[in-house]
Parts: C-alpha cells; structure tokens; sequence
C-alpha cells in the first residue's frame, strides 16, 4: 500500500488504504504502525483527505474512529 504523508499531526506520520481489502494502516511519529480491519470506504476517504489539509487536525479525526474497528500492531 502506498502511504500518504500526514502533515498536520504529531502522532500520525501516515495513512494508507486498501478498498480491496478494506484494510487502513496508521504509521504513527514513534514508529509504531498498525493496520485497522473492516474500515468502511467513507471512513478511510474522509480519514485520508485531511491528510494534506494543514487546517485540519488528521489526530482529531482519527480519534473519533478509535474503538470502532479491529487492529493489529505490523
């Protein structure tokens, strides 16, 4: 998966998605990355997008998605 580079947060250094699969990987500033399961296609879009939007806090977003879909460390 090809990895978008996060520009507006301090703990997300990047997002990728698979729709195939419906996979989302988060690498994370300290290294850490982590694949999220069964991520609906809106969700990941919308996630994504804020990606290289400097006003838009990608963290916040991504906070809201916490909790709802299975994941494992990579």
């Amino acid at each position: 998966m090809k990895h978008i580079p996060v520009i507006n947060s301090s703990n997300i250094a990047s997002l990728a998605y698979d729709e195939t699969t419906k996979v989302l990987e988060v690498k994370f500033q300290n290294g850490s990355h982590y694949a999220y399961d069964d991520v609906p296609p809106n969700a990941a879009t919308s996630l994504l997008a804020t990606a290289p939007d400097k006003d838009v806090s990608t963290g916040k977003h991504f906070n809201g998605m916490k909790g709802k879909y299975k994941f494992r460390k990579l």
